[in-house]
């Protein structure tokens, strides 16, 4: 584990993405500094260790953020980094509240989820009991939102359907991962996706093309994506 984390920390300072997932992480900061503010607040959803967390952050010193984390060891890490800068939660987004079993990957705990994904290595894991929470019953409804980042293992759809009067409310930039492996845990399709989003007045683009302000992606090009596993990372607008 401590290897993997030595590894990461050069591709973050390595000039071009050694990975796939520090591609879409500078693709992400590019995006924060795209559509946000200094006094823009944003929400992380599966924060994780807190990448992308400290990107909002950085470029947006005065806004408000939100993280949620409910893997414990992570959840105690976060709140030991930002202090009082973040409003961490230890819970697992939702469009229910109450308590649920949690895939707790030990080996990897990204890959961890309310519902246990296909792995593409061999993996050690536990059930853990976490509580859940919709997005809507958290965050304060005068509260507007510029960007909502969600990185949850196919858990994405569940928790955009508990923050529907958000969607509504302040329209928010929506950072989101969607590939097959998590999706099919859920049994969420991409039309099913792209049905959501499109009836909250949102368009699914690849992050390159939004950045280069290209067209958004057809249900057909949406499925294309999800068929292939690449791109797995879209952002909605």
């Amino acid at each position: 584990m401590h290897f993997k984390k030595y590894l990461k920390n050069i591709a973050t300072h390595f000039p071009i993405p050694l990975t796939t997932n520090e591609y879409y992480d500078r693709l992400t900061e590019k995006i924060i500094k795209k559509v946000c503010n200094q006094r823009a607040a944003c929400i992380d959803v599966g924060a994780n260790e807190g990448k992308i967390l400290s990107m909002f952050v950085k470029h947006c010193p005065f806004g408000r953020h939100y993280a949620f984390e409910p893997i414990p060891h992570l959840y105690f890490s976060l709140k030991r980094k930002y202090g009082s800068a973040v409003t961490i939660y230890k819970l697992a987004l939702s469009n229910h509240s109450g308590e649920s079993n949690f895939n707790f990957v030990l080996t990897d705990p990204a890959y961890s989820g309310l519902k246990k994904r296909d792995y593409d290595k061999p993996e050690k894991d536990e059930m853990i009991q976490v509580e859940t929470a919709k997005l809507d019953d958290i965050i304060n409804p005068d509260q507007p939102i510029q960007l909502i980042k969600l990185d949850i293992e196919g858990g994405e759809y569940n928790a955009l359907s508990g923050a529907v009067n958000l969607l509504r409310k302040h329209h928010p930039t929506i950072l989101f991962e969607f590939g097959k492996p998590g999706a099919a845990a859920y049994n969420i399709s991409p039309a099913m996706m792209f049905d959501f989003f499109n009836e909250h007045q949102y368009k699914i683009y690849t992050m390159p093309h939004f950045l280069q302000q290209k067209n958004p992606l057809t249900l057909l090009q949406f499925e294309d994506c999800f068929k292939h596993g690449k791109p797995f990372f879209f952002i909605a607008h």
